[in-house]
Parts: C-alpha cells; sequence; structure tokens
C-alpha cells in the first residue's frame, strides 16, 4: 500500500477498485488474475475484496467501478456484462457501494456493438480517446464518489 517519502501510511479517504477487463473478453492463459479464463474471475475478485476491507477497516471508504462495455463487440460485451454481474453479487455481499461505468457508456454512445463514439473509431472497445475518458471522469466516476464522501 501507499506511504509517504518518509514512510508513514497514506490513509486515503476513498479507494475506488476494479477488476475484470482483462478476464473474459481478453483471456489468455497467462497470469491468473490478470489475464485468465471468465470462471477464475470470482474467487480471485472474492480474495481482493478480502484483502482490501481488511485494510480499509473502518477509516477508508470503499467502492466498486463495475467494468466498461466492450462497446464495439457484442461477444467481448456479454462477458464483460457476465463478470459486473458476478462483481455486483460480491460488492453487495460486502457491503461496498458500485457505480457502473458500462451503464454510463451505453447511455452516452448506444447500445453495443457501436463502432465509435467521441468521434473514435473502438472508443470503449476496450479504451477510448481522452474526450471520453475526460467525459466519464467528469459525469460518473466523479459523482459516485462525491456521493460516498457525502454518506
Amino acid at each position: 500500500y501507499q506511504r509517504r517519502v518518509h514512510g508513514t501510511p497514506i490513509r486515503p479517504d476513498v479507494v475506488m477498485f476494479n477488476f475484470g477487463l482483462h478476464d473474459g473478453p481478453m483471456t489468455n492463459l497467462t497470469i491468473p488474475g490478470q489475464n485468465s479464463p471468465e470462471e477464475l474471475y470470482a474467487p480471485y475478485l472474492t480474495e481482493i475484496v478480502k484483502l482490501l476491507k481488511s485494510w480499509a477497516a473502518d477509516d477508508v471508504k470503499l467502492i466498486y467501478a463495475l467494468t466498461s462495455p466492450m462497446l464495439c463487440n457484442v461477444s467481448g460485451d456479454g462477458c464483460v456484462r457476465s463478470l459486473n454481474n458476478q462483481a455486483r453479487d460480491i460488492m453487495q455481499a460486502a457491503d461496498i457501494p458500485t457505480f457502473s461505468l458500462h451503464d454510463a457508456v451505453v447511455a452516452k454512445c448506444g447500445s453495443v456493438p457501436q463502432p465509435e463514439c467521441f468521434n473514435a473509431t473502438k472508443c470503449f472497445c476496450p479504451h477510448c480517446s481522452q474526450e471520453g475518458y475526460n467525459w466519464l471522469a467528469r459525469s460518473t466516476v466523479a459523482p459516485a464518489i462525491r456521493k460516498l464522501l457525502l454518506s
């Protein structure tokens, strides 16, 4: 975990985390938990949640970002939605709030498949232009974190 230059731990107010884009739709069998088959997703995420909850204790709030869509690929996006459903269940059991990058992008860009968004080909498939990321940060990420901080 992060430390200051002189070694004392940094205790942030909030830690936002995400896990999943490289499991399932972008799978290969190299490093489990980094690029692995969909069936290994829930066990790895459950372990990550246990570690984060233990570290966060009572003074750091946790929030989970459900993964953004594979906007140009129906099959890949189906896998993302499956992983998001698993993540939502894990977070609910752990009492960690979530917000959906997937829902925000689809509401802005349209249903999968979309060849472009924010005037960028293959935007959010899996990455996007700076304009897309700025929009996502302002419209979705910052409000979710702000809401958590005020709760």
